[in-house]
């Protein structure tokens, strides 16, 4: 699989309800945003936002990519990265079990199905700034487009 399928299969395990949020079972991310670019170093292949959770998900469609994720300065120390909960994200096998990293969660994408390797485990501390400043991002844009589209009322 492509690096864009995996994220367009994650984005929709993102939006699946009753599963996702934790290992006792939430409800699905009400927002989704995939490859959101903003002031923010951190550009999550994708990251929903579930209520007060975070679940951010990495996408890797080679080995040799996911072991250059691990030098990314925001890997380097948990309240540096982004999302409560981190998932990588590949094919069947792709990425071995133990290599993931403490706390890091772990799917499998297995043709339109996600198998949940291993469940991923709260990060207290986290870049929720700039978890916040992609939100505002996206409703800045938002805002912008329906402004645009919006037709001006003049008085006389």
């Amino acid at each position: 699989m492509t690096h864009d399928e995996l994220i367009q299969v994650g984005i929709k395990w993102l939006k699946r309800p009753y599963r996702n949020c934790d290992t006792s079972g939430h409800s699905a991310c009400s927002v989704v945003l995939a490859e959101l670019v903003t002031q923010a170093q951190e550009i999550p292949d994708v990251i929903g936002f579930a209520g007060h959770k975070t679940i951010v998900l990495e996408a890797k469609a080679s080995i040799s990519d996911f072991r250059a994720d691990a030098k990314k300065p925001w890997r380097h120390a948990d309240f540096m990265g982004m999302g409560a909960l981190r998932y990588f994200i590949c094919e069947d096998g792709l990425i071995p079990l133990v290599e993931v990293p403490e706390k890091w969660g772990l799917l499998y994408v297995l043709g339109n199905k996600v198998k949940v390797v291993k469940d991923a485990h709260v990060f207290d501390e986290r870049q929720w700034r700039n978890e916040i400043m992609m939100l505002l991002s996206h409703i800045r844009r938002i805002t912008t487009a329906s402004t645009c589209l919006t037709p001006t009322v003049s008085a006389g």
